[in-house]
């Protein structure tokens, strides 16, 4: 009889965790304080999932889309990450960095990495990469760009 209601204890345990680590039969939730890690449940069995290098877990992307984002879309500033894995140019799998051909006076390039493979990309005229937000910015709000060498150099060239 213990036996019985050993097992029948254990059984009702264990549909308890498992449902408190699903709490909806299909969806994806923060695990632990991990930037770019998350559980996806599917039919409420709960499954470890981690975003490729460089990607943040974004909570506000519903089930079943994919719920990785770039670092500028969705940033986590207190928690851990995966140990980047660097290749060739870039210095993680996904993201968005300055090109080593970006000067003062020339801030549009940047570089592109998808896979671990870098794609050389420019701004459109007038703006320049930014690096802290990842993205094309007025030259005036990149502190590493000269906005009015640039422009003058801008206006030589052409």
């Amino acid at each position: 009889m213990f036996f019985y209601l050993s097992i029948a204890a254990l059984v009702v345990a264990s549909s308890y965790a498992q449902h408190q680590e699903c709490p909806r039969r299909n969806g994806y939730f923060k695990y632990d304080s991990s930037c770019d890690t998350y559980v996806e449940c599917r039919d409420h069995k709960s499954h470890r999932m981690m975003c490729p290098d460089g990607l943040n877990y974004n909570p506000n992307i519903e089930w079943p889309e994919y719920p990785c984002s770039f670092p500028e879309d969705m940033p986590c500033d207190a928690g851990r990450y995966q140990q980047p894995k660097p290749s060739g140019e870039c210095p993680q799998q996904y993201g968005f960095y300055p090109h080593p051909s970006a000067t003062d006076v020339n801030c549009a390039p940047y570089k592109m990495c998808v896979a671990g493979v870098a794609f050389d990309m420019k701004c459109a005229a007038g703006l320049a990469f930014n690096p802290d937000i990842g993205r094309c910015d007025w030259a005036d709000r990149v502190p590493s760009c000269n906005a009015e060498r640039m422009s003058l150099n801008h206006e030589i060239e052409n």
